[in-house]
């Protein structure tokens, strides 16, 4: 006997429509239909203004990392050069200031009438014969016609005596600022007779350029040689004293220093004094006491 087998019947299979963004394939499958579009909306706030949502780069490939530190830098450039240009702005606006101020100060002090009249002495050791010997030369062959022959002269002088601390024993000083050259020039002179004095003969002067050279008195053998005594007097144009006192060689050393570095446009007048002038004579320890007894000794 045999038993039928119940054959089972398909079914019908209905795909489930795709949707693609512009159409779509029917239940049928018989034909195509446009996808529907709806249209995004944006309606703004009423207080706020319309903006647009910037574009979030895009991450950089592995061989592009330079790009990403080229774009950040890029973005920073313009503020760092600005700061940049900011700063230097303001250093040199600082430094024209303080140029710009000093000149003035400069110009007026080379405009007005004061007048600075200086005297610095120094006592050496009479061991020093090299330094009589260079200030002879000096004054046979200085200019004194010229500003910058003066000047030059000036500081050569000085210069021979920086040369030479080892000798040296005792200091005065005087700056004294006035109000006119009048005066100045009274102040001047009255401190070039002063020094002049004391000397018992001139051998040697170089006035505007006329050398006169004298014989010098024989120096006496029982009469101890000690000391010599360089003076130097100007006048300038500073409106203020040079220096005050001197005590120490570094104060010494500092004023010469000083004196050395005057140039031609501040410089008025320059007399050089020094005692004994021969290098084969030179000043008992008592005549120093007695000449020059306004020097302290250099401690």
């Amino acid at each position: 006997m045999v038993v039928p087998v119940p054959v089972p019947v398909p079914q019908p299979y209905y795909p489930t429509p795709q949707y693609s963004d512009r159409q779509y394939e029917d239940s049928a499958g018989t034909g195509l239909k446009p996808a529907p579009v709806v249209p995004p909306t944006y309606v703004p706030s009423p207080t706020a203004p319309a903006t647009t949502q910037p574009v979030p780069a895009a991450s950089p490939s592995p061989q592009s990392g330079y790009a990403g530190t080229q774009a950040t830098g890029n973005n920073r450039f313009p503020w760092k050069f600005l700061l940049f240009l900011l700063i230097t702005g303001g250093a040199i606006a600082a430094l024209w200031w303080i140029r710009s101020k000093r000149a003035a100060a400069a110009v007026s002090e080379l405009d007005n009438e004061i007048v600075t009249v200086t005297k610095l002495q120094v006592a050496l050791l009479a061991s020093a014969r090299e330094i009589q010997s260079h200030l002879t030369d000096l004054s046979l062959s200085a200019d004194l016609d010229t500003p910058e022959g003066l000047t030059e002269f000036l500081q050569e002088s000085a210069l021979s005596l920086l040369r030479h601390p080892e000798y040296w024993t005792h200091v005065q000083t005087h700056s004294e600022t006035v109000k006119s050259r009048e005066e100045a020039g009274r102040v001047f002179e009255q401190l070039s007779i002063q020094e002049r004095s004391k000397f018992s003969a001139e051998t040697l002067s170089n006035v505007g350029g006329k050398i006169r050279q004298n014989q010098a008195r024989s120096h006496s053998e029982g009469d101890p040689a000690s000391y010599l005594v360089v003076t130097l007097l100007l006048g300038t144009e500073d409106d203020h004293p040079l220096f005050g006192p001197i005590h120490s060689a570094e104060e010494l050393r500092s004023a010469l220093q000083q004196v050395a570095a005057i140039t031609p446009d501040y410089l008025l007048v320059f007399e050089l004094l020094w005692s004994p002038q021969e290098s084969t004579d030179s000043l008992s320890y008592d005549d120093l006491l007695t000449q020059y007894s306004d020097m302290v000794q250099i401690g």
